[in-house]
């Protein structure tokens, strides 16, 4: 007797795995045929040029959730059978608490946890795993509040070259010391560095000088003013007293990701993860509004990565209790949550995108509400059977 809790822990564990891969092949295999019947060129494509490109693009978005599922039904499946079989009666016998049951679940959907976690830093980053309507050229605004502002009458996010440039060079007070224009100007994401190519650059007056490029160097080089009857009235309207043309030009002074900013205009949910995890590590103003939609949305990936465990503890506040439930109050329960989560979900979705409260709470509080919800209706349920 003294080997009887491991041995039925080990069993029920295993019992609870059996049910959840069955669940998730049954789920999968589904998920494959539709695949095949509405993308069957591409992904028969794909299958025989690039399997793993053809898995990470279709299949891998669709894991943390299908697993979620699966969790939760494994949980619901192993504690009716528990019942059906009458082995509480083993259990107590043994002197098993059925928390170390659900101890041995929550392992299991951890384990289930940390692989989809391994399977979304493991994405490749190819430019076709995106959609291809993302990657068409366009025009491009840059407002880097280090450098100045950037006008591209077309970015082209492959080549990572832009057309007409129009540059405008601001000092920390937000005053205009500088302004490029040009016909190309090009990226090297390898060095970090701008190079523009056919056009002009003009110098405004400052109390440094007068900004010049300097093609040995590579940087800005300011020249003394000289004093006359024009330079205050130059200084006063803001207007540009030198002139510089070029053929190519370098300044290691500009070195602006363009390609945050041109991501920052696409819906974060159409994203993979590393490409938000880029735009966020790489946008000079990490504070600023306009990452609070991406934010969320890496919060909300992470958490739904990891969306085994909570569902399992979902499945446990419901089975739990002296007795299981009737099948027609799992069904009935099952389907307040699914509309509370939805709810609750939609809601906070709004909240997150807005910054309005910090990510992760945003992200929790729908599982939290639903497993709220659930204790209060298993506790109306057996007060009434009380009464």
């Amino acid at each position: 007797m003294q080997n009887c809790p491991w041995i039925l822990l080990k069993h029920w564990g295993q019992f609870w795995a059996t049910q959840f891969f069955f669940s998730f092949f049954f789920l999968f295999s589904l998920l494959l045929v539709f695949l095949l019947a509405q993308e069957y060129e591409r992904s028969a494509e794909l299958l025989w040029e690039d399997p793993k490109l053809l898995f990470y693009v279709y299949l891998a978005p669709s894991i943390p959730w299908l697993s979620s599922i699966c969790c939760f039904a494994a949980t619901i499946l192993t504690f009716s059978m528990l019942e059906r079989h009458k082995e509480w009666t083993t259990l107590q016998a043994c002197a098993v608490s059925p928390l170390w049951i659900g101890a041995v679940f929550l392992v299991l959907s951890t384990v289930i946890a940390a692989c989809n976690l391994w399977l979304l830093y493991t994405q490749p980053t190819k430019e076709n795993y995106s959609s291809e309507k993302i990657w068409e050229p366009r025009s491009l605004q840059m407002k880097d509040t280090s450098v100045g502002m950037w006008y591209f009458q077309e970015f082209n996010p492959r080549t990572l070259e832009g057309k007409n440039l129009q540059l405008y060079l601001n000092d920390d007070a937000g005053k205009n010391y500088g302004r490029l224009r040009c016909k190309m100007a090009s990226w090297d994401a390898k060095i970090k560095k701008w190079q523009f190519r056919e056009g002009i650059f003009w110098g405004y007056p400052t109390a440094r000088g007068v900004p010049v490029p300097d093609i040995k160097t590579n940087r800005l080089k300011w020249n003394e003013l000289r004093k006359d009857i024009f330079l205050e009235d130059a200084i006063d309207s803001n207007t540009p007293i030198q002139k510089f043309t070029f053929q190519k030009l370098w300044l290691e002074e500009l070195t602006s990701d363009p390609l945050p900013y041109f991501w920052i205009k696409e819906n974060p949910s159409k994203m993979i993860f590393k490409e938000i995890n880029s735009i966020i590590d790489n946008f000079p103003n990490r504070d600023s509004y306009k990452l609070d939609a991406y934010y969320y949305q890496r919060t909300l990936v992470l958490v739904n990565t990891l969306s085994c465990i909570f569902v399992t503890l979902l499945g446990l506040i419901l089975m739990s209790g002296k007795k299981s439930p009737k099948v027609s109050f799992i069904v009935v329960v099952i389907v307040i949550g699914i509309v509370s989560f939805y709810v609750l979900r939609i809601a906070f979705d709004k909240i997150g995108e807005r910054g309005i409260l910090n990510p992760w709470i945003c992200s929790i509080i729908p599982f939290f509400g639903t497993g709220l919800l659930f204790l209060l209706l298993k506790f109306k349920k057996e007060k009434a059977l009380f009464e």
